[in-house]
C-alpha cells in the first residue's frame, strides 16, 4: 500500500511538471524575455529545472547547484536541452560533509533530527531520514560561485532548497544578494535539522536586505500520538517563500519573475508604466495558464481574493 501511495505521489509531480511544459510563451515574450539577459541559479537542483522556469527555460541562462555527484551526472546529461551550467558543488561556509539520506532528497549538510521529526512522521516515514553515507563534497561560497560560473554582478534570481543551509548560503554572498531582485526559498519553522535557522531569522535576514514577503506555499503536518482522535488541525512545519526586492530600476527582470509565477497583474501594471508594449501578449500568455490548470487553481486565479480560512475547517 505504501508503494501504491509513493508511485501516486510521484504522477501526481509528472502531471505538475508537464502542466509547465505545455505552456509556451507567445512570441512577443519570448523576445521580451531573451532581451532581458535573465539569470537564475537553482541551489538544490535534483530533479532538474524548477517547474515555474520550464516556459521560460529557452530564454534564460539557467545555473544548477548540487553537490550529489550521482545528481549531478544526470543534471549534466539533460544539460544540453537550453543554456545550462551544472555547478557540482554546495555552497556555504558549513563543512564539506554531505550526509545522504536513504531518500535523497532530504540529504543535508546538516544532520536530521529524528526526534523532531518523530513528531510528525509515521513511524514507517521515518527511515526516508536515515542518514545512509556521509561523502565529502567540494564547498565555496555563494560570492566565490559568482566569480567562477559568471554571475557575481548580475544574477536576478535565487532558488535555495538546501534542508536548512539556506541562511548560510546567502550570507555567504554579500555582493551576489545585492544584485538579486527575488529568492525563492525553503524555510522550517521546525528545526527538522540540528542548528538550523527558522523562519524568524531568515524573514529578518531578507528584510534587512530590502526583499518582501510575496507569497508562500505552507506544509502542514499533524503529530503521531497514539491512539489518535479522529482530526485534528495540522501544524505548519515549513514553508516554501517567495521573495521579491521592488527595485523599478529592473522592471524587465520583474516581469519575468511575474510571469514565471503567474503574477500576470504585476507584469501587466508594469508593462503599461514602462512602455513594453507586451500587454496583449500577457493576456494570451495568462488565457493559456487557464487551459491547463485543473478547475480548483483556474476558479483561484481568477477570483479576485483568497484568504486560507476560506477552507480551514
Amino acid at each position: 500500500m505504501k508503494q501504491i501511495f509513493r508511485l501516486l505521489d510521484k504522477a501526481k509531480k509528472l502531471i505538475k511538471k508537464n502542466i509547465f511544459s505545455r505552456i509556451v510563451p507567445p512570441p512577443g515574450l519570448e523576445t521580451f524575455i531573451r532581451d532581458t539577459q535573465f539569470k537564475v541559479l537553482d541551489v538544490g537542483a535534483r530533479g532538474g529545472v524548477m517547474k515555474q522556469f520550464i516556459p521560460l527555460a529557452p530564454f534564460v541562462k539557467l545555473y544548477l547547484c548540487e553537490p550529489d555527484q550521482k545528481e549531478t551526472g544526470r543534471l549534466q546529461k539533460k544539460s544540453y536541452k537550453w543554456d545550462i551550467t551544472v555547478i557540482p558543488a554546495a555552497l556555504g561556509t558549513l563543512e564539506g560533509k554531505l550526509r545522504l539520506t536513504k531518500f535523497p532528497g532530504l540529504s543535508s549538510l546538516l544532520d536530521p533530527d529524528i526526534d523532531l521529526i518523530r513528531r510528525y512522521e509515521r513511524e514507517a516515514d521515518i527511515e526516508r531520514w536515515n542518514v545512509e553515507h556521509i561523502v565529502n563534497v567540494p564547498m565555496m561560497t555563494l560570492d566565490e560561485a559568482g566569480k567562477k560560473f559568471k554571475f557575481f554582478d548580475d544574477l536576478s534570481f535565487i532558488k535555495l532548497d538546501t534542508q536548512g543551509t539556506e541562511l548560510n548560503i546567502l550570507e555567504s554572498g554579500n555582493h551576489v544578494v545585492s544584485s538579486l531582485i527575488a529568492v525563492f526559498i525553503e524555510i522550517e519553522v521546525q528545526p527538522l535539522y540540528k542548528k538550523q535557522p527558522l523562519f524568524s531569522e531568515v524573514h529578518s535576514y531578507l528584510d534587512r536586505h530590502n526583499f518582501q514577503l510575496i507569497d508562500l506555499k505552507r506544509t502542514l503536518r499533524r503529530r503521531q500520538v497514539s491512539n489518535p482522535p479522529a482530526c485534528s488541525k495540522q501544524e505548519l512545519v515549513y514553508m516554501h517563500a517567495l521573495y521579491l526586492k521592488h527595485d523599478l530600476r529592473r522592471a524587465r527582470e520583474l516581469v519575468c519573475i511575474a510571469l514565471a509565477f503567474w503574477y500576470f497583474d504585476l507584469a501587466l501594471e508594469l508593462s503599461r508604466a514602462y512602455g513594453f508594449k507586451i500587454e496583449e501578449d500577457i493576456h494570451a500568455y495568462a488565457n493559456q495558464v487557464l487551459r491547463v490548470c485543473d478547475r480548483q487553481r483556474r476558479d483561484r486565479m481568477r477570483g479576485l481574493f483568497f484568504r486560507d480560512k476560506k477552507v480551514e475547517y
